[in-house]
């Protein structure tokens, strides 16, 4: 049973390959815009692990896309169970939210949608106030509330990577209970419920009752906040020049 990331694991960004210098000329498209222009590609490594992975029983999509997003992702291609929105949304096989993690998450929802909404409004509130000291529209804060299958997800904010490390460290002590996300140009700001690690944590059991026999379980991921359902899994896979391999690179090579 694999367990998988997507964006930066099994394909790349426009964004992500000049990085790593790379050029998406002849590679396969694995994700179009709500345009149907490509928006990321897969390497040919990428595209080989994928088959070794095809051949699990169950490869499970653990991602920070919605519902909608996914969607939009041409390959890979998945039919198995499918975590959603950073974990606030599980997809049966058949399509259908899965119902049990639902009404469990339900009181915590509850819970939480005031408060997200009153971030959004702060959030905009902020952004207006300094939209006109930014000449550049590129410098401009992107503020979204972002929902999936009618369950508040989390509070996007997208910008300069400088601007937003600012933002989460003004917002650090104000989110208690929940998590921020700052990946590069996009900070979220996520209730409880939105936790790959505990959707992740509800699948394995309820999966290992359905079996009733010993599971193998790998997971795959390429970001920090990947760790948390990696940690889960009985073996666990990052890609090379990820942000996990790079916080290996800060203890140092052993002498």
């Amino acid at each position: 049973m694999v367990f998988t990331d997507l964006d930066d694991s099994l394909f790349h960004s426009h964004r992500r390959l000049k990085e790593l210098d790379l050029t998406a000329e002849s590679l396969p498209v694995a994700s179009v815009k709500t345009d149907g222009s490509a928006v990321c590609f897969q390497t040919p490594q990428q595209g080989m692990f994928f088959e070794l992975l095809a051949n699990a029983s169950l490869v499970i999509p653990v991602t920070g896309r919605s519902s909608e997003s996914l969607a939009r992702v041409l390959q890979p291609t998945f039919e198995s169970y499918r975590v959603v929105s950073h974990g606030a949304v599980i997809r049966c096989p058949s399509g259908e939210v899965m119902s049990g993690w639902r009404e469990l998450i339900d009181a915590e929802r509850l819970r939480w949608a005031d408060r997200l909404k009153s971030m959004y409004r702060e959030l905009c509130h902020l952004r207006d106030s300094t939209e006109v000291e930014c000449s550049d529209p590129g410098e401009r804060l992107r503020v979204q509330l972002v929902s999936d299958e009618e369950v508040l997800v989390y509070v996007s904010v997208k910008g300069p990577e400088e601007r937003l490390a600012q933002l989460r460290r003004r917002l650090q002590d104000r989110w208690s209970g929940g998590r921020i996300h700052h990946n590069r140009r996009d900070l979220a700001l996520l209730p409880s419920y939105a936790s790959k690690s505990r959707a992740v944590a509800y699948l394995i059991e309820r999966l290992s009752e359905e079996y009733q026999m010993p599971l193998l379980t790998v997971g795959l991921g390429d970001s920090l906040s990947d760790l948390s359902f990696l940690k889960l899994c009985d073996f666990a896979i990052t890609p090379r020049q990820s942000a996990i391999q790079e916080s290996f690179s800060l203890i140092g090579e052993p002498s």
